[in-house]
């Protein structure tokens, strides 16, 4: 969950960013969208936890589309699992 709200917040951001180099509020960008400046808020803050629909036609309108990509998983090396376990003596 944490790595989920992480990256929502780093869409957020990056969203805002966009927004703010077409000198554009978020009243402005509501009003163009359709989509309510509250909600824009919270896209940008992190803490939208509405539809994808919504997220994406905001993304779209700022230039952005939204890619998936394989989450890569891999086993700690020994070293890394020595510094894990090491004992507090």
């Amino acid at each position: 969950m944490v790595e989920i709200e992480v990256s929502r917040e780093r869409i957020g951001e990056q969203l805002a960013a966009a927004r703010k180099t077409k000198n554009m509020t978020q009243a402005e960008a509501a009003e163009k969208t359709g989509i309510v400046a509250t909600t824009i808020s919270k896209i940008e803050n992190g803490r939208f936890t509405g539809s994808f629909r919504i997220l994406e036609r905001y993304a779209e309108f700022l230039g952005f589309e939204f890619t998936l990509t394989v989450k890569e998983h891999r086993f700690p090396s020994w070293d890394e699992l020595d510094d894990l376990f090491k004992d507090d003596d």
